[in-house]
């Protein structure tokens, strides 16, 4: 039993006690009650920091009174940091601090149903975030406002998700319409480039068929053979080169070699074109001989590579160049590295940079991973992994 005692001495005129009165209260129940509130309150505390969010008390006008670890936690300070400061001290900017300050005046006098509360934060070391507020109205049991009770949810990785995927896109919109662009052109250039080829040659084979027949029909034969051989010769030698111009036109559009021979040989055979047209020292390397991610995947792998060959020629600035595809596990490793200006990463994600996005795009398909890895003046590399069982 708990109990509180009194005791009053009574004294005499000497100024001596002579009784004493004691007074004995049974405090049981109290201090039972007392216990319970305290192991209430311990309860109430580990639950509420051991919640994944932010919680706080704020007095009518903004200052916090109370928080949880995992408030803490997401703003990077101590308690004894941040209690009894106000709420928009540590907003992004002296903007944002007036929005929120503006904001708790404004639900203190006019007080609107409670929602979600969006704004951005600088953390103690420096970082910005951006967190969502759900809060409510803490009353007292008399109806008076207390202040507030928030939740609070870092939503940073959430907005920039939102953000990337606006991009990407904004992006995949542009990349749509630049390949369209892209394809009106080659077709241009394709139907200049058949008419000035195809139209120049059968014109020069026409001609020479007609002088052969000119020289047929003179009454003089004398030495008509060797004219109509030389003729003849020229018109193969018009022929030929159409020929060549016929399959240079074919295998700009898809090299027989990837059907026929398959990924790697197709691969090999455009690095060593790719050296005999640019005389840049271009070298392959693979660890398999054969090797094939079916149709789609063949083409997509080649190119790869030749997009980042052309990539080598438009921007590199380079003498070597070294490309790599290894089978490793349950994924196929292109590499291709060259020696050339490199570039400031942080360019990367330019909007326009279309080639990047198109290889991005065509490694996305196949389920793999692409990284660039490039410095100025320190050339290029770039790295696919993707997995085999595509």
């Amino acid at each position: 039993m708990d109990v509180l005692m009194s005791a009053l001495g009574i004294r005499n005129s000497d100024g001596e006690i002579v009784k004493s009165l004691a007074v004995v209260i049974d405090i049981t129940a109290r201090k039972r009650t007392e216990e319970a509130l305290q192991q209430s309150k311990r309860r109430y505390l580990n639950l509420i920091n051991t919640l994944p969010y932010g919680i706080a008390e704020i007095d009518p006008y903004g200052k916090i009174l109370f928080l949880n670890d995992a408030f803490c936690k997401i703003v990077g300070y101590e308690k004894e940091e941040i209690i009894k400061t106000n709420i928009w001290d540590h907003s992004l900017s002296a903007e944002e601090a007036t929005r929120v300050k503006d904001y708790i005046d404004f639900v203190r006098k006019e007080r609107p149903e409670p929602g979600p509360f969006i704004s951005q934060n600088v953390k103690k070391d420096g970082s910005i975030i951006d967190v969502n507020v759900d809060w409510n109205y803490w009353f007292d049991q008399n109806g008076i406002l207390n202040g507030y009770i928030g939740i609070l949810t870092d939503i940073t990785k959430q907005k920039k998700d939102e953000k990337d995927l606006i991009n990407k896109a904004d992006q995949l919109h542009l990349l749509a319409a630049h390949l369209q662009k892209i394809r009106e052109e080659e077709r241009k250039n394709m139907a200049r480039e058949i008419h000035d080829e195809f139209g120049q040659v059968l014109s020069a084979l026409k001609m020479n068929l007609g002088n052969i027949e000119h020289e047929l029909n003179k009454e003089n034969r004398e030495d008509i053979m060797e004219l109509v051989l030389n003729e003849i010769d020229d018109s193969k030698s018009i022929t030929g080169h159409a020929i060549k111009t016929v399959k240079r036109l074919m295998t700009e559009l898809r090299p027989e070699i990837l059907d026929v021979s398959g990924l790697i040989p197709a691969a090999q055979w455009l690095v060593e074109n790719f050296t005999g047209r640019y005389a840049i020292d271009a070298k392959f390397d693979c660890n398999v001989e054969s090797f094939s991610l079916g149709r789609e995947g063949n083409t997509a792998v080649f190119r790869l590579v030749q997009e980042a060959l052309n990539n080598v020629i438009k921007h590199a600035r380079a003498s070597k160049v070294m490309v790599k595809i290894n089978k490793e596990e349950n994924y196929l490793h292109l590499e291709v590295a060259d020696n050339g200006k490199g570039f400031d990463k942080s360019e990367m994600n330019k909007i326009n940079s279309f080639g990047l996005i198109g290889m991005q795009e065509r490694v996305l398909v196949l389920n793999g991973e692409m990284e660039i890895e490039s410095e100025n003046k320190m050339g290029t590399r770039l790295k696919v992994r993707i997995p085999i069982d595509n």
